[in-house]
């Protein structure tokens, strides 16, 4: 009986052995996904292009984020922003504000929160002048 069940855990084993290269060589962490995949990053505004009524596009330097944007750690993200579906803040020390769209500015400092779509990021809350204390490299 002994002999059965060592015999049978090395085979258990072997197939195990197997098998997890062809299960490691899967999607990564940041493939597509099913479902909504909702990315936040905070950095500061390198150029914007915004409508007055608040679609268009902003680029980014983005200093941090989600598994999302941590590719783009240190380098510039445009991400769409739409007049119907992206709400505009401020950021004071007693909460955050509405705002509108003309005051994102290059240079400010952002944060943002949105959704990701075949690789294109959709902002869905954008933030300006929050602090970056903590973001430095």
């Amino acid at each position: 009986m002994r002999k059965k069940m060592i015999v049978l855990l090395l085979v258990v084993v072997m197939v195990l052995a197997s098998t997890a290269p062809a299960l490691a060589a899967g999607r990564s962490r940041t493939d597509e996904l099913p479902g909504r995949q909702f990315f936040t990053l905070v950095g500061i505004v390198h150029a914007e292009n915004i409508d007055p009524d608040g679609g268009g596009n902003v680029t980014v330097t983005v200093y941090h984020g989600n598994r999302f944007a941590k590719p783009h750690f240190g380098t510039e993200l445009t991400v769409q922003v739409t007049a119907a579906g992206t709400e505009y803040r401020r950021w004071t020390p007693a909460g955050c504000v509405p705002t509108i769209p003309d005051n994102v500015n290059v240079g400010d400092t952002i944060s943002i929160h949105g959704m990701v779509d075949g690789g294109v990021f959709y902002g869905e809350r954008v933030t300006v002048d929050v602090p970056l204390l903590c973001c430095s490299w």
